[in-house]
């Protein structure tokens, strides 16, 4: 569902926001913490993009086709375009609408002044 459709019938929404590890090795306590999360009665889960400057982006399609295909719940899943090429942020969209995601915040995002220009 739309999340706009979704504030257009509550007068009231509840959502909660998580955040993808920075390392691969987090990625199964954060799908357990989902998991334990699940039974919550919320209305979706915003996904941020790239832990802390991590580079680990790839977490955040992860964890939103996880909500969506597994657990059953709406995510919002963020995308930062700064320091990206215009066929990163294709890919990412593309990765996401392969996974039934509609609902994604663009977001500029912060200038890492440590990134090699593009």
């Amino acid at each position: 569902m739309k999340l706009d459709t979704l504030f257009k019938q509550k007068p009231c929404v509840f959502a909660l926001e998580v955040f993808p590890p920075k390392k691969e090795s987090g990625i199964q306590g954060v799908y357990n913490t989902l998991d334990k999360m699940a039974d919550i009665p919320l209305d979706y889960i915003s996904v941020t993009y790239s832990a802390g400057g991590s580079g680990a982006k790839e977490y955040t399609a992860q964890l939103a086709a996880y909500l969506k295909n597994t657990l059953n719940i709406e995510p919002l899943a963020h995308l930062t375009c700064v320091n990206s090429r215009r066929e990163e942020v294709e890919q990412e969209l593309a990765t996401l609408q392969k996974e039934g995601i509609e609902n994604v915040l663009a977001l500029r995002g912060d200038y890492n002044p440590t990134a090699a220009p593009l």
